[in-house]
């Protein structure tokens, strides 16, 4: 799994990725990212905007059942 990802600010590219290795028996706890889909009715009237206020979830789980993004 990854655990880190180092960019490279100027070029744009990535510099360096630390992995880690798991065990697919324990279970890890990982950030998972909450991606909002779709568009509510109430935020399409005039004068609403929606806030989302929690951006991701941890969660632990087994490697095999981390949820996809």
């Amino acid at each position: 799994m990854i655990r880190e990802v180092q960019l490279d600010n100027f070029k744009g590219g990535i510099l360096h990725v630390d992995f880690y290795q798991v065990k697919l028996t324990e279970n890890i706890r990982v950030n998972v990212p909450i991606k909002l889909k779709g568009e509510s009715a109430a935020a399409k009237m005039k004068g609403n905007s929606l806030v989302q206020e929690l951006n991701e979830l941890t969660v632990l789980c087994l490697p095999a059942n981390i949820p996809a993004w």
